[in-house]
């Protein structure tokens, strides 16, 4: 990496919105290019883009040049938002053809949370299931978020998630 780029990364790591601001700059069309190629989607490749900068400026001071360049540093923050936005996706599918076998497809959490029926299986669950559920479902929180936020093992988090589901299910099929 050049000496330049290494004075801008010092500089915006001690705070100057300038020198952020600049190495932001050089790197976007790089960032966009390389997304561009990996979503094949205008629109997409765009919105990764602009969230690498934001995750960028929220981890300058964890950025090291001695162990890569800030370009490629720049690339792994997008491939790891595109990877993550990727599997919320398949997250969603899941979900929807999950749902299908009722006869019940939802495309919002919105319209998830309307539905009477389901409203009250999840409040017949006990708190220890209920919780884990409305987590998981309701606020898209990953296993280990929910294991750190509960402060309880990730394989009780998926048992109970197991569990709190298969009672659902077998509550809904009572209400056909």
């Amino acid at each position: 990496m050049n000496e330049k780029t290494i004075e801008l990364v010092k500089s915006a790591q001690s705070g100057n919105r300038y020198a952020f601001a600049q190495l932001l700059h050089e790197s976007y069309s790089t960032v966009y290019k390389y997304l561009l190629k990996l979503t094949l989607d205008e629109h997409e490749a765009q919105d990764i883009t602009q969230d690498t900068m934001v995750k960028a400026i929220e981890r300058i001071n964890s950025y090291n040049h001695n162990k890569s360049s800030f370009t490629t540093w720049m690339i792994t923050i997008a491939k790891n938002i595109f990877i993550d936005s990727t599997r919320k996706r398949k997250r969603f599918e899941k979900y929807k053809l999950e749902n299908l076998y009722a006869g019940q497809l939802y495309t919002s959490l919105d319209e998830f949370l309307e539905n009477d029926e389901i409203i009250s299986s999840i409040n017949k669950l006990s708190p220890k299931l209920k919780a884990p559920i409305i987590l998981k479902y309701g606020f898209d929180f990953s296993y280990e978020e929910i294991a750190n936020y509960m402060k309880i093992p990730i394989g009780t988090v998926k048992s109970r998630i197991s569990n709190g589901v298969k009672a659902i299910r077998k509550e809904l099929k009572s209400y056909e």
